[in-house]
């Protein structure tokens, strides 16, 4: 294609693609997959050494960026030809077509430098044709992406929407302010947003004025809510505040984005009790899911084990990085990272995450899951914004329960005895408090949970 041709690209390039939200990128994105290239998207913010690391990893050999195109270059892409070959060339054969890898995305690194996981646009249309179906995706529909293209969730919601025939409109950064008036003037219809955009619009100042505005004038049908822990209080507390149904769903950079979700048609009183019981749904079309143990063996229903997938949504490895390849498909099956367990609900297997098995809380050979107590916690004291709760080392127990509050602003810190509804074992041994600045996230609001452990050293 012209574009790319003039930026001296070719067939199999690995190209860096260094944009921030915008239609130009999702221009970029098509012109480069019809040209069989690799693309690798970064945030423009991106620390000049992490990506160095990236371009060394993926061996990348081209940059496409605000610096080195135009506008007028741009002109010369028609979209309509280059949705309408990827829809014929892939979408129609996608059991057997091209499984070449077209995306590297690098995995949020907490500790270390993220993993390149290898997707093929058979991965990503087959994740995008189970969010349709879980979603009941058309033509008819108004997808309000305001998450980055540089991360899977912003670029599968946009494959999904151009399969399904629907309309993206695009939010060039998420600032909560232009949400839901940004959403209501454009007639949005559904969305994917992180736990802490959701906890973000309910802190907002609202009046009750501008609160029935968005109940009477929002054309929501349902929005997708995951990519970090849900509290079900804020859900239930979202949908009160402003008639609009988030579905849990989970997923990873790995599985091209979802893997389970809530049942999305379903009666108000189902949607609350599916909601209450904090269910991450039923695993998806196209997609496997099943909890295994340590010996790779399935487990039955209540018992905990590793949320583990498989199906044609699978990454197909991480890049130069065998060890973590082999790791990760261990038995024959993706491993998520993820403790969690299954039950039968309304004669379908529920899947229920207890957080990510690096951070399960060790104390004296008991499991401790972070996310149960924090969510203890959040109903037991007053005046919080957020808390969370790591693991820390202990002489006798081998891990003690440790806590940080985040306060809202010019409150009375008062920690009760006791945070009701646990049992002794599971009281946490020492709090502190920081301030909102202080907690460290990844951009899809992945708390870095191993950050925090310092700031109990006495």
């Amino acid at each position: 294609m012209k574009l790319l041709y003039k930026l001296k690209c070719k067939i199999r390039d690995t190209v860096i693609i260094e944009f921030p939200n915008s239609v130009e990128q999702i221009v970029i994105f098509l012109a480069c997959w019809i040209s069989q290239m690799t693309v690798i998207p970064i945030s423009p913010k991106t620390p000049s050494d992490l990506k160095e690391y990236k371009i060394r990893k993926a061996q990348a050999n081209k940059t496409i960026s605000k610096e080195n195109i135009s506008l007028e270059l741009l002109a010369e892409v028609n979209v309509s030809t280059a949705y309408k070959k990827i829809v014929n060339d892939i979408l129609d054969k996608l059991a057997v077509s091209n499984d070449n890898i077209q995306l590297i995305l690098f995995t949020s690194g907490t500790t270390a430098y993220p993993k390149g996981a290898q997707l093929s646009l058979n991965n990503l249309f087959a994740n995008a044709e189970g969010i349709i179906d879980w979603f009941s995706l058309s033509e008819s529909d108004r997808f309000f992406i305001t998450l980055p293209l540089h991360h899977i969730n912003g670029i599968t919601s946009f494959v999904a929407t151009l399969i399904s025939g629907g309309t993206i409109i695009l939010l060039n950064k998420y600032t909560r302010s232009k949400f839901f008036s940004y959403a209501i003037k454009n007639n949005a219809t559904t969305s994917s947003i992180i736990p802490l955009i959701a906890s973000d619009l309910l802190r907002v100042n609202i009046s009750n004025e501008s609160i029935n505005f968005i109940k009477k004038n929002h054309t929501f049908k349902g929005i997708q809510i995951g990519s970090s822990p849900v509290n079900p209080d804020v859900v239930i507390n979202f949908y009160n505040t402003f008639t609009v149904k988030l579905f849990q769903a989970f997923g990873n950079t790995e599985t091209s984005m979802r893997s389970t979700g809530i049942d999305v048609n379903i009666k108000e009183k189902e949607y609350l009790r599916l909601v209450k019981l904090n269910t991450i749904g039923h695993e998806l079309k196209y997609t496997n899911v099943i909890i295994l143990n340590n010996k790779g063996e399935p487990v039955g229903t209540d018992i905990l084990g590793e949320i583990c997938v498989r199906g044609p949504i699978i990454m197909k490895g991480y890049i130069n990085n065998k060890h973590k390849t082999l790791q990760a498909f261990k038995f024959g099956w993706f491993h998520t990272g993820d403790y969690g367990f299954w039950k039968i609900i309304n004669d379908k297997k529920y899947f229920f995450t207890k957080g990510r098995i690096d951070e399960i809380i060790n104390k004296g050979g008991i499991k401790i899951s972070p996310l149960a107590i924090e969510q203890k916690i959040l109903k037991s004291i007053i005046n919080l914004v957020d808390t969370i709760v790591v693991g820390l080392p202990d002489e006798r127990y081998g891990e003690i329960i440790g806590a940080v509050l985040v306060w809202k602003d010019g409150v009375e810190h008062i920690i009760p005895s006791e945070i009701e509804g646990l049992i002794p074992y599971e009281q946490p041994s020492k709090y502190i408090s920081l301030s909102k600045s202080n907690i460290q996230r990844t951009f899809t609001g992945k708390i870095k949970r191993s950050s925090l452990k310092d700031y109990f050293v006495e």
